[in-house]
């Protein structure tokens, strides 16, 4: 907290999720194909954020939803006693 401000100041986290259970990442062994799909996905998260100032959806190649993204953690205004 922040005593002058009467301020409680929480942890804040930017959460990425990526299920790799998904054909377009390919077979267990296949590690191109995977780290490709991350990459993609990576790239299209930062383009996102830079340009538009939103969060994006996490999506494959073929359109499936495949994880999310967000930020967590709030910061509240402590009541007076």
């Amino acid at each position: 907290m922040d005593g002058a401000l009467g301020v409680r100041r929480m942890s804040r986290k930017f959460n990425l999720t990526i299920d790799l259970e998904n054909a377009a990442f390919g077979e267990p062994d296949a590690e191109w194909s995977r780290n490709f799909q991350i990459g993609r996905i990576l790239k299209n998260v930062a383009v996102t954020l830079e340009e538009r100032g939103e969060l994006p959806g996490i999506v494959d190649l073929n359109g499936n939803t495949v994880g999310k993204v967000e930020i967590t953690g709030i910061q509240e205004k402590e009541e007076a006693a």
